[in-house]
């Protein structure tokens, strides 16, 4: 897997190139685990 630059983000948002579509059954299961990594918090308890 590539590294996401911050030159490579820009040009996805700017361009809207590379994007990848998803089923709404995936995203919304991806949103779910992303949801719970952000309620656990950050990692070593630095909140």
């Amino acid at each position: 897997m590539k590294m996401i630059t911050p030159a490579a983000l820009l040009r996805c948002l700017r361009d809207e190139a590379d994007e990848v579509f998803v089923d709404a059954d995936t995203a919304a299961r991806a949103r779910g685990a992303v949801q719970r990594m952000i309620e656990i918090g950050q990692p070593g308890g630095a909140e």
